[in-house]
């Protein structure tokens, strides 16, 4: 099997209410970076709070077929090849 290496990055939140009814969500763009920093537009994940904790509801295209994971980083920049965006989002410090 055959390894692609890339990094999905945000880029500026935006904010939005899909009814007044509802909760307002949070939509982040995705990019798929390459090694060399070129990055393509994916799509976008929704986060959205619930009663249960935090919903994501991913909305991407242009990947190959099959499952995916993901994982959070402490800051919303991927600038010196990514090496901005910190280390992984642990706010319990579950290591």
């Amino acid at each position: 099997m055959r390894l692609t290496k890339y990094f999905l990055v945000t880029l500026p939140l935006l904010f939005f209410s899909a009814t007044s009814m509802a909760r307002p969500a949070l939509a982040i763009k995705m990019y798929k970076v390459s090694r060399n920093g070129r990055r393509r537009y994916i799509g976008t994940i929704f986060a959205r709070q619930t009663k249960r904790g935090l919903l994501l509801i991913p909305r991407l295209h242009g990947l190959p077929s099959g499952y995916r994971g993901f994982h959070l980083h402490k800051n919303p920049s991927c600038k010196n090849f990514a090496k901005a965006a910190g280390g992984h989002w642990d706010p319990k410090k579950t290591g």
